[in-house]
């Protein structure tokens, strides 16, 4: 089964359970459904571009924002490996993914967005959660604030928010 598929069916099991006011399950769920939101990565989308791979997006608070890439910024080699020489095997954002899959952290030559000037920036991929899990974070403090019974309102905005992803 997908994983796409048994995240969303945990979700639903703890937006339901909270519902029906089986909390202990209800949070169960919502702990399951975050495992699977967990991930090992920089928390960077990156496309390829004409030459190097190009920062599309950066969320907030992973290891890439912490180490200031920026959406628009392209990625010229890692570790001292100019990424446009493995364009024989391999497309350059495939190489910079299997590079840093292999170290614990890599030093990244960056040119900036909009800019002619390279810096370097050291990152290391990290176990953390996707920006998807916001709702079943979100659902998880309601149950732990709960004692008896969750808000039906707040429950049913944070529903909305998990159907909506």
């Amino acid at each position: 089964m997908r994983v796409a598929t048994l995240i969303t069916r945990a979700g639903w099991l703890a937006f339901a359970c909270a519902a029906q006011g089986k909390l202990d399950k209800a949070l169960r769920q919502a702990e399951r459904c975050l495992a699977l939101f967990s991930r090992k990565g920089i928390g960077a989308a990156v496309d390829r571009d004409e030459i190097y791979p190009r920062v599309v997006s950066v969320q907030k608070g992973a290891p890439a924002d912490r180490a200031g890439l920026k959406k628009g910024d392209r990625i010229v080699a890692v570790n001292g490996q100019d990424l446009r020489f493995f364009r024989e095997k391999e497309e350059p954002d495939q190489a910079l993914a299997r590079l840093m899959r292999k170290e614990d952290r890599v030093k990244l030559l960056v040119q900036r967005a909009g800019s002619a000037e390279l810096e370097t920036v050291e990152i290391g991929a990290e176990e953390f959660l996707s920006e998807q899990a916001a709702p079943v974070v979100k659902l998880k403090e309601l149950i732990d604030k709960s004692k008896y019974k969750v808000d039906q309102v707040v429950l049913r905005k944070l529903l909305d928010e998990f159907s909506g992803l």
